[in-house]
């Protein structure tokens, strides 16, 4: 037993009540530590404290947590501050759009510098490869090339009874190429004309020419004779010299 001592604490209603220890009283409200709890004088003293002390235990424990949610419960936003939120964060994909556009767009025009430089590259050489065999033009597939020395040529797939100027009959699918496919001549303007003679239409730059008829030749125009590309090109310089020794083209 420890005099000047008691112990506060709750009792069976939720009150609090009052255990005296000793001859004197402390201050109303004090409850000791558990550690520094007196030994009562007898057993139902000791178990009456224990189990207020369980109970006032378990009270602040439930205090504490309840008090952990409330103070949760006031940390969650509000359906307007998500919502402003939202509002205020860049979701337009604008962004990432224009750039990948303005990437494309440097890319094509390297794509197509590159391309415009193998172009120019090409004429120079069929310019120059025209030039050095004396021709005013050439005829050429996948398979073979024909260069145009004469003013007029004929053009298809050559027999045992027939010749031709240009003979496609090379080509992979030459079968298919009439004899006597085309005639191509040069016309005293300086430009070249194009007259179907076989049985089927000829594509010149996808349009259609049907069989007797005639259409002027362009340089580097695309010819499609029974489904076979051929590309058709010119000599400018060529050509001019041919008309003036000539006297033709004034």
């Amino acid at each position: 037993m420890v005099s000047g001592k008691r112990i506060v604490g709750f009792d069976e209603h939720g009150s609090y009540s009052e255990k005296e220890i000793g001859n004197c009283k402390e201050d109303e409200g004090v409850v000791l530590p558990v550690n520094e709890v007196p030994q009562a004088k007898d057993d139902d003293d000791d178990v009456d404290l224990i189990e207020i002390l369980e109970r006032e235990l378990e009270i602040t424990t439930h205090t504490e947590a309840d008090e952990e949610v409330f103070e949760s419960d006031e940390d969650l936003p509000n359906y307007s501050d998500i919502e402003a939120m939202i509002l205020d964060m860049d979701l337009d994909p604008d962004d990432q759009d224009n750039f990948d556009l303005e990437v494309s767009k440097y890319q094509s025009q390297e794509m197509k510098r590159t391309i415009m430089r193998l172009e120019q590259a090409a004429y120079s050489y069929m310019q120059r490869a025209i030039a050095s065999r004396g021709a005013f033009a050439v005829l050429y597939g996948r398979y073979s090339k024909h260069y145009i020395k004469k003013p007029e040529v004929l053009v298809g797939r050559s027999t045992e009874d027939l010749s031709v100027d240009i003979d496609l009959g090379r080509e992979k699918r030459g079968s298919k190429i009439s004899r006597r496919q085309a005639i191509i001549r040069l016309g005293d303007d300086g430009s070249f004309h194009m007259k179907n003679l076989g049985k089927y239409a000829i594509s010149v730059n996808e349009k259609e020419v049907d069989p007797g008829q005639s259409l002027i030749l362009k340089s580097d125009c695309l010819l499609e004779i029974r489904g076979m590309p051929f590309i058709f090109e010119t000599n400018q310089s060529r050509m001019k010299e041919y008309l003036k020794r000539t006297g033709k083209g004034n």
